[in-house]
């Protein structure tokens, strides 16, 4: 295959991909972030290079975008995916379930996986392959994905990958029959390997779901976290700097300080003579130049900004409630937060099923078992706060009435609620 085919893109990568890099950036903070810092935090008009470089490296941020994602995720495995089919005691789901893609990402990483996906891109793209006739699934990442094809229904038909080393790039295609992975090195193509597949027994090679923005909202928060982003840095520099107050005024001759005004010279006391030579219209002369301590009156108003906008992206992410820092809102409105966060747990939780279900189809039919585990599940979440439960439990009269099978699960959903890490799967 030539090089120039190989590496055409599709018509909409070059917009696309900007705003991928653009939400991976801020979903990675750190060093990621600070390297591009440049493309969100601009140099100021005449602003003095050195200063520029210190605001640069003085960058504060703290990372909203990761937030909202663990927060989610967190939420999402008070519950958990239940194999509900007498074919998910066959051993080889144990093994899948411990190490999904082969390279020991668990079920429970796996999932977070594509909710992140999901929820910043608003597409998955999963590949399931035989490593020494065991299927693993993997996840494409969508900025390596550079040109792809749909039929008239939406089904995908073709799609190209890249994924770029130091001296080599890799290049894999899969098309409805085969899967081609190519080198190219020193402008040079080689294929690696060709693959043939099944497309008539089970579909298109790579498993995908595209859904709307009631899931992937993050892509309408770009600017909002951009401009929160930017705010947070101006109230560091607000904080770290010490800035020189100049008070100019305009006069309409040019005025040097050799030539000294004459008493006579009411209307201009600046005029030079008229042969001085010099290309500027206008000359400002400073009527003041003094440093002035900063009194600080910009740093409320700035913060206040800052949590505005905070507050309008947890809202827009349908977090808000126990993570809300307006503090005059009412127990009833943050029950109503934490409900509208629920719905949208059991609407992403229905979703994670759907698209894990078809992975398993897929690895159940390369087994050639007969048929595939049923799931359920990702559909119960525990979204009281901490104070909530301690106080049902300080009320023993009413502990004493509930069946201990009840009580046993708010002890569970409390623990899982202080410690959601620690006992994710147990």
């Amino acid at each position: 295959m030539k090089l120039e085919i190989l590496q055409e893109t599709h018509k909409t990568y070059k917009s696309q991909i900007k705003i991928i890099k653009t939400v991976n950036l801020l979903k990675k903070g750190g060093s990621n972030l600070k390297e591009n810092l440049r493309d969100f935090i601009p140099k100021r008009p005449d602003e003095d290079y050195s200063v520029y470089e210190y605001r640069l490296n003085n960058f504060a941020y703290t990372n909203l975008l990761s937030f909202i994602i663990n927060e989610h995720t967190s939420r999402l495995h008070s519950s958990q995916i239940v194999f509900d089919d007498a074919t998910a005691k066959h051993s080889y789901w144990e093994d899948f379930r411990a190490n999904v893609d082969g390279a020991g990402t668990t079920e429970n990483e796996f999932i977070d996986r594509i909710v992140t996906e999901l929820f910043i891109h608003g597409s998955i793209y999963l590949y399931t392959t035989d490593i020494y006739a065991n299927p693993i699934t993997r996840i494409i990442p969508i900025e390596t994905i550079i040109n792809w094809k749909r039929d008239e229904l939406g089904n995908l038909i073709y799609l190209k990958c890249v994924s770029d080393f130091d001296e080599y790039s890799i290049y894999t295609i899969f098309e409805k029959t085969e899967v081609a992975v190519y080198e190219v090195r020193d402008g040079n193509v080689k294929l690696l390997e060709l693959t043939p597949f099944d497309f008539e027994s089970f579909g298109f090679p790579v498993i995908d779901l595209v859904v709307n923005d009631s899931v992937s909202i993050v892509k309408n928060c770009v600017p909002k976290l951009i401009e929160h982003m930017t705010l947070d840095c101006k109230l560091f520099d607000l904080l770290s700097f010490a800035y020189v107050q100049r008070t100019v005024k305009p006069v309409t001759h040019l005025m040097s300080p050799y030539h000294l005004p004459s008493d006579n010279d009411s209307e201009n006391p600046f005029s030079l003579p008229e042969n001085f030579k010099t290309g500027n219209p206008y000359v400002l002369v400073a009527d003041q130049f003094k440093f002035e301590e900063m009194t600080g009156k910009m740093v409320p108003h700035l913060q206040s900004e800052i949590d505005q906008i905070r507050e309008s992206i947890l809202m827009t992410c349908n977090i808000n409630g126990a993570n809300s820092t307006n503090t005059h809102e009412s127990g009833e409105s943050k029950k109503v937060d934490f409900w509208k966060q629920e719905i949208f747990l059991k609407k992403l939780g229905n979703i994670i099923i759907r698209i894990y279900s078809r992975v398993l189809d897929r690895i159940s039919m390369q087994l050639g078992l007969s048929s595939s585990p049923q799931l359920n599940g990702l559909d119960s979440f525990s979204l009281r706060r901490e104070d909530d439960f301690i106080k049902l439990f300080s009320e023993q009269a009413v502990l004493d009435l509930l069946p201990k099978e009840v009580v046993d699960e708010l002890v569970k959903q409390y623990s899982t609620l202080l410690l959601p890490n620690f006992f994710r799967g147990n």
